[in-house]
């Protein structure tokens, strides 16, 4: 017998974003954030996703992630540190500290990547949190 889901609220939502996709639930989004137009459609569906399901973590941690790559740091913050209060196990420190960076709050910059290290030690993104804190290393 066919079951009907129509108005059946998701009981677990899955997510993983892979730049240029996000798969939810399985569901694959193409979302190229190569301009503006499309950073808006991104934040758009973060934030849908977020009021469905308020407590995901992830789903604040993606919301931030649209938020930084459109440049509204203030928003990505807010919306990563949410995420990370939910859940302090979360992957999130890396882009935080990038959102810290470049708004120019180089103390949390730096406590963000260091903490994204302590637990992530190789790979592209380890490579560019050492070089970002290599970078706001005091001279001298």
């Amino acid at each position: 017998p066919h079951q009907k889901r129509r108005g059946r609220r998701m009981r677990e939502l899955t997510l993983r974003v892979e730049s240029p996709t996000i798969r939810i639930n399985g569901q694959v989004y193409n979302l190229q954030l190569s301009d503006m137009e499309l950073y808006t459609r991104a934040q758009a569906l973060f934030e849908r996703l977020v009021a469905a399901e308020p407590n995901n973590a992830a789903l604040h941690f993606g919301l931030g992630r649209a938020h930084l790559e459109a440049n509204s740091l203030d928003q990505a913050i807010a919306s990563m540190e949410r995420a990370l209060k939910m859940d302090n196990k979360l992957n999130a420190h890396y882009r935080l500290g990038i959102a810290y960076q470049q708004k120019g709050d180089k103390p949390k910059a730096v406590a963000a990547l260091q903490q994204f290290l302590s637990y992530t030690s190789a790979g592209k993104a380890a490579d560019d949190a050492k070089k970002r804190l290599a970078e706001m290393k005091p001279a001298g």
